[in-house]
C-alpha cells in the first residue's frame, strides 16, 4: 500500500505545479492600459502608456504585446516587459507627423486597450508687422506660429501671396525643431492704387492667412517759392513732396503748365531714392496781361496742382528832369521806370 503511495507522489505533485502554473497564467492577464494623455500632436510629442497586471508578474517577469490599429500615425514597441513581482511598467511610444487627425487605439496582450487623439501640427496663426506699406518703399514681416514646436528636423512652411506683384514672399519659411514660429519679409513694388494682398501659410493640411494693404506712394504735396511773379523776370521754384520715400532708383514726376506762353515747367522732377522731396525752376514769359497759371504734378494715378500769377512788367513811373525848358536852348531828359527789372534782351518802350 505504501509503496502504490510513493509511486503516486510524483504525479500529484506534477498535478499540482501545473495547476499553479495555469493560475500563475490566468492571474498575470493584463487588467488595463493607460496612455498617459488623450492626444498628441504628431511627429512632436512621444507620450507613454502603463499596462497593470491583474496581479504579480512570475518568475523572470512578462512581455506584454502591444498592438495599434494605426502604424502610420504612430510607432509601438512590440511589448512591455514587467519585471518579476512587479503588477505594471510603462513604455514611451513616437508619433509621426500627420495632414489629419488620427484616433488610435493601442491594445496590450491582445485584451486591453486605450485611445489616443493624434493631431497635426498646423498653423495657429499669422501676424504682420504693419497692416499696410507705401509699395517699393516698405518691406514689412510675417511672423508664421505653430501649434507646437516643430519635429527634428523642422518644417518647411509653404507661402503664397495673391498679388506677387504688388507684394511677393519666399515660397516658403523653415521653422527649426523645437521652435513654434518664425518670420519672413515680404518685398512689395510701386503701385498705381491701393491693393490689398492676402497671404497664406500651410502645412500638414492646415492654413493662416493675413493680409496687406499696398498703397501707392503719391505726390502729397506742391508749393511754390512765391504766389506772383514779374513775367520774363523772375524764375520761382517749386518743391514737390512725396507720401514716403522714393525706392531705389527713384521716381520721375511728371510736371506741366496749363499755361505754357506764360510759364513753362520741365517734363519731369527727379526725387532720389529714400528721399521725399525735390524742386524745379519755373522759366516765365513776357505778357501783356497778367495770367494765373496752374502748375501740375503727377505719379502713380495722382496729381497735386498749385496757381501763381506771371503779371506784365509795366511803367510804373515817369519823370522829368526839370518842369520847364528854354526852347531851342535847353534838352531835359526824361526817366522811364518798370515795375520790374527788363528781362534779357531789354525792354522797348513806345514814346510819343
Amino acid at each position: 500500500m505504501s509503496n502504490l503511495l510513493l509511486k503516486r507522489v510524483p504525479l500529484v505533485a506534477a498535478l499540482l505545479l501545473l495547476l499553479l502554473g495555469f493560475g500563475a497564467v490566468r492571474a498575470n492577464a493584463q487588467s488595463s492600459i493607460v496612455i498617459s494623455q488623450d492626444s498628441a500632436w504628431g511627429g512632436t510629442e512621444s507620450p507613454y502608456l502603463y499596462v497593470y497586471l491583474s496581479s504579480p508578474a512570475g518568475p523572470g517577469g512578462v512581455n506584454v504585446s502591444l498592438s495599434t490599429n494605426d502604424p502610420v500615425a504612430i510607432n509601438l514597441p512590440a511589448f512591455v516587459h514587467i519585471d518579476a513581482g512587479n503588477l505594471s511598467n510603462y513604455v514611451y511610444f513616437t508619433t509621426n507627423t500627420v495632414n489629419t487627425f488620427h484616433n488610435v487605439t493601442i491594445t496590450a496582450g491582445g485584451t486591453v486597450s486605450d485611445d489616443i487623439l493624434i493631431k497635426p501640427n498646423r498653423p495657429s496663426s499669422m501676424t504682420i508687422s504693419q497692416p499696410s506699406a507705401w509699395g517699393g518703399t516698405e518691406d514689412p514681416y510675417i511672423y508664421v506660429y505653430l501649434d507646437a514646436p516643430a519635429p527634428p528636423g523642422g518644417y518647411d512652411v509653404q507661402l503664397s501671396s495673391t498679388n506677387p506683384a504688388a507684394a511677393a514672399c519666399p515660397s516658403t519659411v523653415h521653422i527649426d525643431a523645437g521652435n513654434t514660429s518664425n518670420y519672413f519679409y515680404l518685398d512689395t513694388s510701386n503701385v498705381i492704387s491701393f491693393i490689398t494682398v492676402t497671404f497664406t501659410a500651410t502645412i500638414n493640411g492646415g492654413s493662416q492667412q493675413v493680409q496687406l494693404q499696398v498703397k501707392p506712394n503719391r505726390v502729397s504735396d506742391i508749393n511754390i517759392s512765391q504766389p506772383t511773379s514779374w513775367g520774363g523776370t523772375e524764375s520761382p521754384y517749386s518743391y514737390v513732396f512725396l507720401d514716403a520715400p522714393a525706392p531705389p532708383g527713384g521716381f520721375d514726376i511728371n510736371l506741366s503748365s496749363n499755361d505754357p506762353a506764360a510759364a513753362t515747367v520741365p517734363a519731369t522732377v527727379h526725387i532720389d531714392a529714400g528721399n521725399t522731396s525735390n524742386f524745379f525752376y519755373i522759366t516765365t514769359y513776357t505778357v501783356s496781361v497778367p495770367h494765373t497759371v496752374t502748375l501740375t504734378a503727377t505719379l502713380n494715378g495722382a496729381q497735386k496742382q498749385i496757381s501763381f500769377i506771371v503779371r506784365p512788367n509795366r511803367p510804373n513811373n515817369i519823370n522829368i528832369s526839370q518842369p520847364t525848358a528854354w526852347g531851342g536852348s535847353e534838352d531835359p531828359y526824361i526817366y522811364v521806370y518798370l515795375d520790374a527789372p527788363a528781362p534779357p534782351g531789354g525792354y522797348d518802350l513806345v514814346l510819343h
